[in-house]
């Protein structure tokens, strides 16, 4: 699987246990994916792929984020429920979901 299908999976998965806790918003920082997936210098693409899941119409937004829009302390915000369903399954939650 590749290091973006991974990182989509791992978000999916994030959202699903957040809304399956009744969570009406769940942050992400991309340091702790990257982390979390045992990624070695993938702060872009992390980055990259936390933004495609970015949705005007869910009000989503980014709380932060260093000037040039990389790095491991960037934080998107992502309301909840998404639009569209997952099995839910269980599993560790990291720091940011609690």
């Amino acid at each position: 699987m590749k290091d973006a299908d991974r990182i989509r999976t791992y978000l999916r998965e994030r959202f699903a246990e957040a809304e399956a806790k009744g969570l009406s918003v769940v942050c992400v920082k991309a340091g702790d994916v990257h982390k979390q997936l045992g990624l070695v210098h993938q702060f872009p693409n992390v980055v990259q792929v936390m933004k495609q899941f970015l949705s005007e119409a869910h009000r989503d937004f980014i709380a932060k984020q260093p000037p040039s829009g990389q790095g491991s302390d960037v934080i998107y915000v992502f309301r909840l429920p998404r639009p569209y369903t997952l099995n839910r399954i269980s599993i560790t939650s990291p720091s940011w979901t609690t």
